[in-house]
């Protein structure tokens, strides 16, 4: 695994990989959070140690537990 250096870019897709869930799942979680500094269409892509990096950071542990608990629900 890569070393994650500060202030080089990092996308959704990558932090989702990273965190073992959807690419897909994780973006719809960053949609419905709606955050105010990301506009429609735009790439989810970020500076590392932003502020928007911490907010997307946020938003992925929160849709991590949501989607360990929906597997724990399937089992």
């Amino acid at each position: 695994m890569a070393a994650e250096v500060v202030g080089s870019l990092v996308t959704a897709d990558e932090m989702a990989k990273a965190a073992g869930i959807s690419s897909k799942t994780f973006r719809h979680c960053l949609r419905q959070r709606n955050l105010r500094w990301h506009r429609h269409y735009d790439r989810w892509t970020v500076w590392r140690g932003s502020n928007q990096h911490r907010d997307m950071q946020e938003v992925l542990k929160e849709c991590v537990a949501v989607a360990s608990c929906r597997a724990e629900e399937e089992v």
